[in-house]
């Protein structure tokens, strides 16, 4: 039976550091200089009692990277038809090209030369459209951090924490809790946890095969599946927590909407939260990421910033009949992703809800054949923000996830940003 709290959890987990500390000793000589090594050391220097590292989250941060001002326009479709003979009545699916593509866009006449054939092909109309749609995209962009500030300062103001309905769901208890799997965390979450926190504290922060054995040591546990390489999935929150994150959401958008406070969660997603901005980043996105994300991140995604991961950016997303339906293929602005899904609704099973499809990460190899998961509720599917993804269409019923964007900022400054792959652009203050 899993543990019914951290404490246990940790006396459960603490058996397995042996089973490293002898493959180790069987392991001979210490492995090179790699990148999974030096996050392994950077874990051990900064690592006080028990293993608990004292790199913290910072929460969400402004604008990390310039690239993030000309790079990834996603386009979903184009009005190709001349708004002029529409007249007063709405396009109709016909008018529209679809695109589904990411572009970048510097200015307009850059923008042109690179995109000629595409832009002969849509037409004036189309043409025109699409540079219009990309300049609105980029106005947006320039100004999304004082935006940003501004609608969070509103929102707290307007709808404070201690006003909402359930204000239990914004904070998550720390390992030291007694009632940590009570009512947030499944059993079975908190006891892998407490397992990778053990394992990585015992590792040999000279050696690459100390990494690997914990790693392999850790997916021993009954409550992890290797969905695919990089590609991991377990149990995170109980279902009927959930629920109620489900209803605070729901609740928290209806407050925004009426408001004209509501803001897209990304350039991809029409519906869902941003959840910095209504006040989940201090008791909640933080303390899963200190706790209990980065100990497995730093096993699970060696060599990828997983053990020095110290920001986020989080929000839900919300697929329903009538509104978002699928997702094109991408990858995310991240060293690590934790998508959970909190909610399905009508779903008659059978990928009625859609599913995630893994392709393998980008720039390398695809996978031989895709890699197809399920969601189901309170599970997480962790995956490396290079995975190639996307969200086959939902035919029934509705899906609600909560989305976790995990970045290292020494990890990009050695390494480079998550989409441009570049250091020139990077800002990151809270850097020594």
């Amino acid at each position: 039976a899993a543990a019914s709290d951290a404490g246990a959890a940790d006396v459960a987990a603490a058996d397995a550091v042996d089973a490293v500390d002898a493959a180790a000793a069987r392991g001979a000589a210490m492995d090179g200089d790699t990148t999974a090594a030096a996050e392994a050391r950077a874990w051990a220097s900064s690592s006080s009692g028990g293993g608990a590292s004292v790199v913290k989250s910072v929460g969400q941060l402004p604008l990390d990277c310039d690239c993030f001002l000309s790079h990834n326009y996603f386009v979903a479709r184009v009005l190709v038809a001349d708004e002029n003979d529409l007249g007063d009545d709405p396009p109709a699916e016909g008018d529209y090209v679809p695109l589904e593509e990411h572009f970048t866009y510097k200015n307009e006449d850059s923008f042109r030369r690179e995109q000629g054939e595409l832009l002969e092909y849509l037409g004036e109309a189309g043409s025109t459209a699409l540079v219009s749609q990309l300049e609105q995209e980029k106005s947006k962009r320039m100004g999304m951090d004082a935006a940003w500030l501004q609608r969070k300062q509103e929102i707290a103001e307007r709808f404070p924490l201690s006003e909402r309905a359930n204000r239990g769901v914004y904070s998550l208890p720390r390992p030291d809790s007694a009632s940590t799997a009570s009512r947030c965390f499944s059993p079975e979450f908190v006891e892998l946890a407490a397992l990778a926190r053990n394992l990585f504290s015992a590792v040999d922060p000279d050696s690459e095969s100390s990494v690997r054995t914990a790693r392999d040591t850790l997916l021993l546990s009954p409550y992890i599946e290797e969905v695919a390489s990089d590609v991991y999935s377990f149990p995170v929150f109980a279902t009927s927590f959930a629920s109620e994150v489900v209803a605070e959401l729901e609740g928290l958008t209806e407050l925004l909407e009426n408001s004209g406070l509501k803001e897209r969660p990304n350039s991809m997603n029409n519906y869902g939260v941003l959840l910095d901005e209504v006040g989940f980043t201090e008791g909640f996105t933080d303390v899963l990421l200190d706790h209990y994300l980065r100990p497995m991140a730093a096993l699970l995604c060696p060599g990828h910033g997983g053990a020095t991961l110290d920001h986020h950016r989080c929000f839900s997303v919300k697929y329903a009949e009538g509104k978002d339906t699928s997702l094109a293929t991408h990858y995310d602005n991240s060293e690590v992703t934790l998508n959970v899904n909190v909610g399905l609704r009508g779903s008659g099973g059978d990928g009625d809800c859609g599913e995630l499809v893994f392709y393998g990460e980008n720039g390398k190899s695809q996978r031989p054949r895709p890699v197809r998961y399920k969601h189901r509720v309170g599970w997480g599917v962790l995956h490396l923000g290079r995975e190639l993804h996307c969200a086959t269409p939902l035919r029934r019923g509705e899906r609600t996830n909560l989305i976790m964007w995990c970045r290292s900022a020494s990890w990009r400054l050695e390494n480079g940003c998550g989409m441009c792959r570049e250091t020139g652009g990077l800002k990151y203050g809270h850097v020594p």
